[in-house]
């Protein structure tokens, strides 16, 4: 998901350039804002990969609605 995230920033003109780090720590605690607020969009689901626990989402989804959260945070004042 931080990649995908870090893809749509770059896709948003006038961008941040400071850098923030964000471990990705279960029950939303440190968890990224837009990471949070794609999730609360009921497009995630959890599952298995092998015998690991996962997210499963589009990352195609993610990157669209993170590059219009980004887009929106760069014009609110």
């Amino acid at each position: 998901m931080r990649t995908s995230l870090h893809y749509a920033e770059s896709l948003v003109p006038a961008r941040r350039t400071t850098i923030s780090r964000f471990p990705m720590i279960e029950n939303g605690a440190h968890f990224p804002i837009v990471g949070r607020r794609f999730l609360d969009q009921g497009q995630v689901r959890r599952g298995k990969v092998g015998s690991a626990d996962a997210l499963l989402f589009s990352t195609r989804s993610l990157v669209d609605f993170a590059a219009r959260y980004f887009r929106d945070a760069l014009t609110c004042p």
